[in-house]
Protein backbone atom coordinates (compact mmCIF):
# COMPACT_ATOMS: atom_id res chain seq x y z
CA UNK A 1 0.00 0.00 0.00
CA UNK A 2 1.42 3.39 -1.00
CA UNK A 3 1.90 6.23 1.47
CA UNK A 4 -0.90 8.29 -0.09
CA UNK A 5 -3.35 5.41 0.20
CA UNK A 6 -2.32 4.82 3.82
CA UNK A 7 -3.01 8.48 4.54
CA UNK A 8 -6.43 8.13 2.90
CA UNK A 9 -7.26 5.08 5.05
CA UNK A 10 -6.08 6.95 8.16
CA UNK A 11 -8.40 9.81 7.27
CA UNK A 12 -11.34 7.41 6.81
CA UNK A 13 -10.66 5.92 10.24
CA UNK A 14 -10.87 9.29 12.04
CA UNK A 15 -14.65 9.85 11.85
CA UNK A 16 -15.14 6.10 12.29
CA UNK A 17 -13.18 6.33 15.55
CA UNK A 18 -15.54 9.10 16.69
CA UNK A 19 -18.50 6.83 15.99
CA UNK A 20 -16.93 3.90 17.87
CA UNK A 21 -16.25 6.07 20.93
CA UNK A 22 -19.75 7.55 20.84
CA UNK A 23 -21.29 4.06 20.57
CA UNK A 24 -18.94 2.74 23.31
CA UNK A 25 -17.55 0.11 20.96
CA UNK A 26 -14.14 -0.90 22.29
CA UNK A 27 -11.00 -1.62 20.28
CA UNK A 28 -11.49 -5.35 20.83
CA UNK A 29 -15.05 -5.25 19.49
CA UNK A 30 -14.01 -3.05 16.56
CA UNK A 31 -11.14 -5.43 15.79
CA UNK A 32 -13.57 -8.36 15.66
CA UNK A 33 -15.85 -6.43 13.29
CA UNK A 34 -12.88 -5.66 11.02
CA UNK A 35 -11.85 -9.33 11.00
CA UNK A 36 -15.37 -10.34 9.90
CA UNK A 37 -15.32 -7.74 7.10
CA UNK A 38 -11.87 -8.87 5.91
CA UNK A 39 -12.83 -12.56 5.87
CA UNK A 40 -16.12 -11.89 4.11
CA UNK A 41 -14.52 -9.67 1.46
CA UNK A 42 -11.64 -12.07 0.83
CA UNK A 43 -14.12 -14.96 0.49
CA UNK A 44 -16.17 -13.01 -2.04
CA UNK A 45 -13.01 -12.08 -3.99
CA UNK A 46 -11.87 -15.70 -4.22
CA UNK A 47 -15.37 -16.85 -5.14
CA UNK A 48 -15.63 -14.30 -7.96
CA UNK A 49 -12.27 -15.50 -9.32
CA UNK A 50 -13.40 -19.16 -9.11
CA UNK A 51 -10.42 -19.87 -6.83
CA UNK A 52 -10.35 -22.42 -4.04
CA UNK A 53 -11.54 -20.94 -0.74
CA UNK A 54 -9.46 -22.24 2.17
CA UNK A 55 -8.75 -20.89 5.64
CA UNK A 56 -5.05 -20.69 4.79
CA UNK A 57 -5.67 -18.70 1.60
CA UNK A 58 -7.92 -16.23 3.44
CA UNK A 59 -5.27 -15.95 6.17
CA UNK A 60 -2.58 -15.13 3.62
CA UNK A 61 -4.75 -12.46 1.96
CA UNK A 62 -6.00 -10.77 5.13
CA UNK A 63 -3.56 -11.57 7.92
CA UNK A 64 -6.44 -12.83 10.07
CA UNK A 65 -5.41 -15.92 12.07
CA UNK A 66 -6.73 -19.19 10.66
CA UNK A 67 -8.61 -20.10 13.85
CA UNK A 68 -10.42 -16.73 13.62
CA UNK A 69 -11.13 -17.34 9.94
CA UNK A 70 -12.65 -20.72 10.80
CA UNK A 71 -14.70 -19.25 13.66
CA UNK A 72 -16.03 -16.43 11.48
CA UNK A 73 -16.92 -18.76 8.61
CA UNK A 74 -18.75 -21.14 10.94
CA UNK A 75 -20.64 -18.25 12.48
CA UNK A 76 -21.68 -16.95 9.07
CA UNK A 77 -22.83 -20.41 7.98
CA UNK A 78 -25.13 -20.73 11.00
CA UNK A 79 -26.53 -17.21 10.86
CA UNK A 80 -29.28 -16.08 8.55
CA UNK A 81 -28.43 -12.74 6.95
CA UNK A 82 -31.63 -11.15 5.76
CA UNK A 83 -31.60 -7.43 5.11
CA UNK A 84 -34.44 -5.63 6.81
CA UNK A 85 -36.81 -3.69 4.64
CA UNK A 86 -36.79 0.08 4.46
CA UNK A 87 -39.04 1.45 7.27
CA UNK A 88 -42.60 1.91 6.04
CA UNK A 89 -42.58 5.55 7.15
CA UNK A 90 -39.60 6.21 4.85
CA UNK A 91 -41.30 4.41 1.97
CA UNK A 92 -44.49 6.39 2.58
CA UNK A 93 -42.74 9.75 2.47
CA UNK A 94 -40.80 8.74 -0.66
CA UNK A 95 -44.05 7.90 -2.45
CA UNK A 96 -45.86 10.96 -1.04
CA UNK A 97 -43.13 13.31 -2.30
CA UNK A 98 -42.53 11.56 -5.62
CA UNK A 99 -45.72 9.85 -6.86
CA UNK A 100 -47.93 12.13 -8.96
CA UNK A 101 -51.05 10.60 -7.37
CA UNK A 102 -50.14 12.23 -4.09
CA UNK A 103 -48.65 15.49 -5.38
CA UNK A 104 -50.15 18.92 -5.84
CA UNK A 105 -50.08 20.90 -9.09
CA UNK A 106 -46.63 22.28 -8.25
CA UNK A 107 -45.11 18.84 -7.74
CA UNK A 108 -45.02 18.99 -3.94
CA UNK A 109 -46.67 16.58 -1.47
CA UNK A 110 -50.42 17.20 -1.38
CA UNK A 111 -52.28 17.39 1.97
CA UNK A 112 -54.19 14.12 2.28
CA UNK A 113 -57.42 13.23 4.02
CA UNK A 114 -57.29 10.12 6.18
CA UNK A 115 -59.82 8.28 4.04
CA UNK A 116 -62.05 9.55 1.25
CA UNK A 117 -65.08 7.94 -0.33
CA UNK A 118 -64.68 10.00 -3.50
CA UNK A 119 -60.97 9.42 -4.11
CA UNK A 120 -58.48 6.60 -3.64
CA UNK A 121 -55.59 9.05 -3.40
CA UNK A 122 -55.85 9.49 0.37
CA UNK A 123 -53.54 8.61 3.29
CA UNK A 124 -54.99 5.14 3.65
CA UNK A 125 -54.34 4.41 -0.02
CA UNK A 126 -50.80 5.80 0.34
CA UNK A 127 -49.99 3.23 3.03
CA UNK A 128 -51.92 0.38 1.40
CA UNK A 129 -50.03 0.94 -1.85
CA UNK A 130 -46.85 0.04 0.06
CA UNK A 131 -48.07 -2.71 2.38
CA UNK A 132 -51.38 -4.20 3.41
CA UNK A 133 -49.79 -5.87 6.44
CA UNK A 134 -49.72 -2.63 8.46
CA UNK A 135 -52.80 -0.63 9.40
CA UNK A 136 -52.68 2.94 8.01
CA UNK A 137 -53.89 4.26 11.38
CA UNK A 138 -50.87 2.70 13.12
CA UNK A 139 -48.51 4.37 10.65
CA UNK A 140 -50.30 7.70 11.06
CA UNK A 141 -50.12 7.45 14.85
CA UNK A 142 -46.37 6.82 14.60
CA UNK A 143 -45.88 9.79 12.28
CA UNK A 144 -47.95 12.04 14.52
CA UNK A 145 -46.10 10.96 17.66
CA UNK A 146 -42.79 11.89 16.02
CA UNK A 147 -44.29 15.10 14.58
CA UNK A 148 -43.38 13.92 11.08
CA UNK A 149 -46.85 15.00 9.95
CA UNK A 150 -49.37 17.56 11.18
CA UNK A 151 -53.14 17.80 10.80
CA UNK A 152 -54.06 21.23 9.42
CA UNK A 153 -57.17 23.31 10.17
CA UNK A 154 -59.10 21.48 7.43
CA UNK A 155 -58.32 18.09 8.98
CA UNK A 156 -55.87 17.18 6.20
CA UNK A 157 -52.55 15.45 6.86
CA UNK A 158 -49.40 17.34 5.81
CA UNK A 159 -45.77 16.18 6.00
CA UNK A 160 -43.26 18.19 8.06
CA UNK A 161 -39.95 17.84 6.21
CA UNK A 162 -37.79 19.27 9.01
CA UNK A 163 -39.27 16.89 11.59
CA UNK A 164 -39.06 13.92 9.22
CA UNK A 165 -35.29 14.34 9.28
CA UNK A 166 -34.89 15.50 12.88
CA UNK A 167 -37.14 12.86 14.47
CA UNK A 168 -35.96 9.81 12.58
CA UNK A 169 -35.79 6.80 14.97
CA UNK A 170 -32.24 5.98 16.12
CA UNK A 171 -32.33 2.47 14.62
CA UNK A 172 -33.43 3.85 11.24
CA UNK A 173 -30.69 6.51 11.36
CA UNK A 174 -28.09 3.82 12.11
CA UNK A 175 -29.37 1.69 9.23
CA UNK A 176 -29.05 4.58 6.79
CA UNK A 177 -25.61 5.47 8.17
CA UNK A 178 -24.38 1.97 7.38
CA UNK A 179 -26.02 1.90 3.95
CA UNK A 180 -24.93 5.36 2.81
CA UNK A 181 -21.33 5.23 4.01
CA UNK A 182 -20.99 1.67 2.68
CA UNK A 183 -22.31 2.63 -0.75
CA UNK A 184 -20.19 5.79 -0.96
CA UNK A 185 -17.03 3.90 -0.01
CA UNK A 186 -17.85 1.07 -2.43
CA UNK A 187 -18.01 3.55 -5.30
CA UNK A 188 -14.82 5.35 -4.23
CA UNK A 189 -12.86 2.11 -3.75
CA UNK A 190 -14.11 0.56 -6.99
CA UNK A 191 -13.21 3.72 -8.90
CA UNK A 192 -9.61 3.35 -7.69
CA UNK A 193 -9.29 -0.16 -9.14
CA UNK A 194 -11.83 -0.26 -11.99
CA UNK A 195 -10.85 2.40 -14.51
CA UNK A 196 -13.18 1.05 -17.20
CA UNK A 197 -16.48 1.38 -15.33
CA UNK A 198 -16.28 4.35 -12.98
CA UNK A 199 -19.44 5.31 -11.09
CA UNK A 200 -20.51 8.80 -10.13
CA UNK A 201 -18.50 10.19 -7.20
CA UNK A 202 -17.73 13.90 -7.36
CA UNK A 203 -17.30 16.81 -4.97
CA UNK A 204 -16.73 20.56 -5.01
CA UNK A 205 -14.37 21.60 -2.22
CA UNK A 206 -12.94 25.01 -1.25
CA UNK A 207 -10.32 26.08 1.29
CA UNK A 208 -9.48 29.29 3.11
CA UNK A 209 -13.03 30.67 3.30
CA UNK A 210 -14.51 32.97 5.91
CA UNK A 211 -17.04 31.46 8.32
CA UNK A 212 -19.90 33.40 6.71
CA UNK A 213 -18.90 32.28 3.20
CA UNK A 214 -18.68 28.64 4.34
CA UNK A 215 -22.12 28.93 5.96
CA UNK A 216 -23.61 30.49 2.84
CA UNK A 217 -22.27 27.67 0.68
CA UNK A 218 -23.62 25.09 3.12
CA UNK A 219 -27.09 26.66 3.04
CA UNK A 220 -27.01 26.75 -0.77
CA UNK A 221 -25.82 23.13 -0.86
CA UNK A 222 -28.76 22.03 1.30
CA UNK A 223 -31.20 23.84 -0.98
CA UNK A 224 -29.98 22.42 -4.28
CA UNK A 225 -29.22 19.04 -2.69
CA UNK A 226 -32.82 18.60 -1.52
CA UNK A 227 -34.03 19.67 -4.96
CA UNK A 228 -31.88 16.97 -6.57
CA UNK A 229 -33.08 14.29 -4.12
CA UNK A 230 -36.73 15.16 -4.73
CA UNK A 231 -36.20 15.02 -8.50
CA UNK A 232 -34.49 11.62 -8.26
CA UNK A 233 -37.29 10.32 -6.05
CA UNK A 234 -39.94 11.60 -8.48
CA UNK A 235 -38.21 9.80 -11.35
CA UNK A 236 -37.88 6.59 -9.30
CA UNK A 237 -41.55 6.60 -8.28
CA UNK A 238 -42.58 6.95 -11.93
CA UNK A 239 -40.33 4.02 -12.91
CA UNK A 240 -41.40 1.61 -10.18
CA UNK A 241 -45.07 2.00 -11.05
CA UNK A 242 -44.29 -0.01 -14.20
CA UNK A 243 -43.92 -3.78 -13.48
CA UNK A 244 -41.41 -4.08 -16.33
CA UNK A 245 -38.98 -1.97 -14.26
CA UNK A 246 -38.99 -4.38 -11.29
CA UNK A 247 -35.88 -6.53 -10.81
CA UNK A 248 -32.93 -7.31 -8.54
CA UNK A 249 -30.86 -4.14 -8.93
CA UNK A 250 -30.38 -1.45 -6.28
CA UNK A 251 -29.37 2.17 -6.69
CA UNK A 252 -28.51 4.91 -4.23
CA UNK A 253 -28.06 8.62 -4.91
CA UNK A 254 -27.00 10.80 -1.99
CA UNK A 255 -25.75 14.27 -1.12
CA UNK A 256 -23.83 15.68 1.80
CA UNK A 257 -22.31 19.00 2.78
CA UNK A 258 -19.40 19.31 5.20
CA UNK A 259 -17.66 22.33 6.65
CA UNK A 260 -14.92 22.59 9.29
CA UNK A 261 -12.54 25.11 10.75
CA UNK A 262 -8.93 24.60 9.77
CA UNK A 263 -6.70 23.71 12.70
CA UNK A 264 -4.07 26.35 13.50
CA UNK A 265 -0.81 25.86 15.37
CA UNK A 266 -2.47 27.30 18.46
CA UNK A 267 -5.40 24.86 18.14
CA UNK A 268 -3.12 21.82 17.91
CA UNK A 269 -0.97 22.55 20.97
Amino acid sequence: MGDKLKEAVKKVFQPLAKLLIKAEITYGEASDLLKVALVKTATEKLNQSNEQITDTRIHLITGVHRKDVRRIKEGEDSTSHTQSNTPITSQAFAKWFGDTRFQNSEGGPRPLCKKSRDSQDDFEELINSISKDVRPKAVLDEMLSRKMVVVNALGLIEPSLENIIANQPADDAAKYLGMNIHDHLEVAVNNLSDTADKQLERCAHYFGLSESAAQELENFSKEIGMTALLKINEKAQALIREPKNHGNWDTNFGVYSYKSKQATKKDTK
